[in-house]
């Protein structure tokens, strides 16, 4: 079956007859998913809502993900409420025989993690500020600031940076959306004067990078994800995408905290995300220890050079598919499409390519979480798996045949003919 071999990670196996002219036939069985790849969807403010969610899910979404660096266990606790409710109706319409597309996903929480991460600004999850390329700008680690980003200046959640920081120094902020040279740093103070050397639209809470400078390492599971986890367990939620692994000693910590915060703790699956210089040189470690992988390559192109990421994502979707697991690629996959109704170019041969690496799945963060046409993003990108997997089949039925020529063209299967 399509998700049999969609878990083993060998999408050409379970991928369209290449004669298909659509990429389901509504006269099957309603429901009926024939694609292999996997869409995973993050959800937020511009999706959330019952009509908007029910319209990602009908549109194709496999796996609804939790961002739990944002938002709080109120909000997304609703989210989780609105897709049950929604999978509920969706079972009914089923049976009354007036409903077809897709109709259940799994649920996924994403951990904050061992991460840097800015403050809000103007207290507020989603206010954004509008930084000026050239200008001053300012990082606090005093906690009184954490509510109070500006285009001035934000908070970051890691004490010791200002120690560790010097000038000339490069910090990057949101997957280097804005990135900041460092001027000075006063560690008592807890402020680092930067320069901004470019410029961006500043959103609350996202990720910070500093590449090439020794911090202190922090613990796989902070208090705040020990809780998130815990409630994750209560919410009965399906997996977890654990951020910033290192080693199969982070995943070990975090099955450690699942199973203790419940039996269903022990059955949550544990996706590692490959996002640092350490994961990969303990891919295969991590890979034994987790469910699957998901390449992020956010934070992956800033900690790495990013002209590797490419070679990167094709090792790791590689292995993983020898290891018998899911392998997820992610970010700015079709990142133009929270403004535009089309992808770019290179955003739709980014999906095909994914796909035709092998991989289980692929994702959508701001597209469908924040963007203007979340639900035309999952149809898209759906488009594109269903393109991708039917070239799988085309091509591999094409080699079959090929290698078969050969073999009898110099007579290379004449002594297992024999043998018969």
């Amino acid at each position: 079956p399509a998700a049999e071999a969609a878990r083993r990670g060998h999408a050409a196996e379970a991928a369209p007859a290449a004669d298909d002219a659509l990429p389901f036939d509504p006269d099957e069985s309603a429901g009926k998913v024939t694609r292999a790849t996997s869409i995973v969807c993050t959800i937020g403010p511009a999706s959330e809502a019952k009509p908007r969610l029910r319209e990602v899910l009908e549109a194709g979404m496999n796996i609804m993900r939790l961002n739990l660096s944002h938002g709080d266990h109120e909000e997304q606790g609703a989210r989780i409420r609105n897709l049950r409710e929604i999978m509920a109706e969706r079972r009914a319409e089923r049976i009354s025989g007036v409903a077809f597309g897709q109709d259940i996903a799994a649920i996924a929480m994403d951990l904050k993690g061992p991460e840097i991460r800015t403050g809000t600004i103007g207290g507020s999850d989603y206010e954004k500020a509008a930084v000026a390329a050239g200008q001053p700008f300012r990082l606090y680690t005093d906690e009184a600031m954490r509510a109070r980003g500006s285009a001035e200046g934000v908070f970051v959640d890691h004490a010791p940076l200002a120690a560790a920081v010097g000038p000339g120094d490069a910090i990057f902020i949101d997957d280097a959306e804005l990135e900041l040279e460092v001027v000075s740093a006063a560690a008592a103070a807890g402020v680092i004067e930067c320069v901004a050397k470019n410029a961006a639209s500043l959103g609350g809470k996202k990720g910070v990078n500093v590449p090439g400078v020794a911090l202190a390492e922090l613990p796989v599971v902070l208090p705040k994800d020990e809780r998130d986890l815990r409630w994750a367990v209560e919410q009965r939620l399906d997996m977890v995408f654990a951020s910033f692994v290192r080693s199969a000693d982070d995943v070990r910590e975090i099955r450690r905290v699942l199973a203790d915060a419940g039996e269903h703790g022990e059955s949550m699956l544990v996706i590692s995300k490959m996002e640092n210089e350490q994961c990969v040189g303990n891919l295969d470690e991590i890979l034994a220890e987790s469910d699957g992988l998901m390449v992020a390559r956010g934070d992956l192109a800033i900690e790495v050079p990013y002209q590797t990421v490419p070679m990167l994502q094709e090792l790791m979707v590689e292995r993983a598919r020898e290891f018998g697991k899911p392998a997820i690629v992610a970010t700015q996959m079709l990142d133009s499409m929270q403004k535009a109704p089309r992808p770019t170019r290179a955003e739709a041969n980014d999906v095909y390519c994914a796909v035709q690496q092998g991989a289980t799945g692929v994702m959508t963060s701001g597209e469908t979480a924040n963007g203007r046409y979340a639900q035309k993003t999952v149809r898209t990108m759906e488009e594109l798996c269903h393109a991708g997997e039917e070239r799988l089949a085309r091509r591999d039925t094409h080699f079959e045949r090929t290698l078969e020529s050969i073999g009898e063209m110099y007579g290379f299967f004449d002594d297992e003919e024999e043998g018969e």
